[in-house]
């Protein structure tokens, strides 16, 4: 169950990171440090105007070696919903997510035929479920 003050520190975090500027083109996600395996666990995202792409997938990815882990949640698009941001495409959005083991990981949003990375989370500790 989350508390009021990991709520309000998440959403704090996702300001902040709003608000970063980005070099270049990169799809920015972030997620609560700490989850357990099966438990909701919601990702934000904020696009960036250039952005290549209106679609991407996210993976679960292992922190240590990198190795994937197979598909949190598939195509993520950006155009399903009226736009918030001034191209009028959606500029933030969330996505609810289970990750299927513990350990330690990111997720990476992949766009493409050869699934390029177009953005990477902050390393996430999931904790065996009670």
């Amino acid at each position: 169950m989350r508390t009021p003050s990991l709520f309000i520190s998440t959403l704090i975090s996702l300001l902040y990171l709003i608000s970063l500027p980005t070099p270049g083109s990169a799809l920015q996600l972030l997620i609560s440090p700490t989850t357990t395996t099966g438990a909701n666990t919601t990702v934000y995202w904020v696009r960036e105007s250039t952005d290549p792409t209106p679609l991407f997938d996210l993976r679960f990815v292992i922190n240590a070696d990198g190795s994937d882990q197979g598909l949190a949640m598939a195509n993520i698009d950006f155009s399903v919903q009226p736009g918030n941001g001034d191209d009028g495409v959606k500029k933030l959005g969330k996505e609810v997510v289970q990750f299927p083991k513990s350990g330690q990981f990111v997720l990476k949003a992949v766009a493409g035929p050869d699934n390029t990375v177009i953005g990477t989370s902050n390393v996430v500790v999931v904790s065996p479920a009670p």
